[in-house]
């Protein structure tokens, strides 16, 4: 698991070059090092060494881990993007695993809101799994970090994933679980927060939906409920100040796009998915919109999926 000894970490960096031409420094970063992620300390089976493409999150800011069901349904997706938004304007790292689902959307919501975000890999920092979220891949290696334990080149493969869970939950101050089936891989996530001592919560769904299985008997069990950002501060008990990561604070001036969606909104209440038929937008994207309208006044949240003007 990982690396066994110093001996593979003599090389403190190597080149990595990525299909569109651009080259960037993957960093080697071994226990005896300075830099060893603080968080990483004091866990049980902690990396011997590790690989670092980008940046990690500083020292001492608050961070939470936001997992779930790779086969998410399209409002867990949104509800994981929007509490990664939220949080990540309140000055806090997100950090995941950039599978599909739930993972690649906490990220989403991070970067859309010029936050902090952090993906720990089953596989080398220089592969990109799964392939379809190159894009993201480029994006959080760019704007955030991408760790591992496992040598560049490493592919993923079964036994990678369930070892790298212990470090997303790891780097976390909490665990955030938003849709989970029994079996689910993110109990695992959950398995080692526990043994590391942090905490952990969960969104609740449907009592009849697979997808919340899991995440309503974590409830029941004793995990937090998860409903919005503010649950999550008021669990940690911290209320952090904004702190964007990247370029400018976001404009308050309304944008093209919001004068679009803002002329499909009236008082009367209108669902996300309804409004991005309406406004030719991804609803995914449109989520994310909304929830940066809301901040500015511009719109209100009725309930979960359901936006009205002003």
């Amino acid at each position: 698991m990982g690396m066994k000894d110093n001996k593979e970490m003599t090389i403190k960096e190597t080149i990595c070059s990525e299909a569109n031409g651009d080259m960037q420094m993957i960093k080697t970063i071994s226990r005896e090092d300075s830099d060893y992620p603080v968080k990483l300390r004091g866990i049980p089976a902690q990396p011997s060494g590790l690989w670092l493409l980008g940046s990690l999150p500083p020292t001492g800011m608050p961070s939470v881990a936001i997992v779930g069901a790779r086969r998410a349904t399209p409002h867990g997706k949104w509800m994981a993007e929007k509490l990664a938004y939220e949080l990540s304007r309140k000055g806090m790292c997100i950090v995941s695993g950039m599978a599909e689902g739930i993972d690649g959307a906490a990220h989403r919501g991070a970067l859309e809101a010029n936050g902090v975000t952090l993906a720990v890999l089953g596989c080398g920092v220089d592969v990109c799994y799964p392939k379809s979220n190159m894009a993201l891949y480029d994006a959080i290696r760019i704007h955030g970090g991408i760790l591992s334990e496992y040598p560049p080149g490493t592919l993923a493969q079964p036994f990678t994933f369930p070892a790298r869970n212990r470090i997303i939950s790891g780097m976390a101050d909490l665990v955030i679980v938003v849709e989970a089936r029994e079996k689910s891989g993110s109990l695992i996530t959950v398995s080692h927060a526990l043994s590391q001592g942090r905490d952990v919560m969960a969104v609740p769904g449907r009592p009849d939906d697979p997808c919340s299985e899991a995440c309503n008997r974590l409830i029941k069990e004793g995990a937090g409920c998860c409903t919005c950002a503010d649950d999550v501060l008021r669990y940690l008990e911290v209320l952090p100040p904004p702190m964007p990561r990247r370029g400018e604070e976001v404009s308050e001036s309304v944008t093209l796009e919001e004068n679009l969606i803002l002329s499909h909104l009236t008082g009367e209440p209108c669902h996300v998915d309804t409004l991005a038929e309406k406004c030719g937008i991804p609803a995914s994207s449109l989520a994310v919109m909304l929830v940066s309208m809301e901040l500015k006044g511009l719109v209100t949240a009725v309930t979960s999926g359901l936006y009205r003007r002003g």
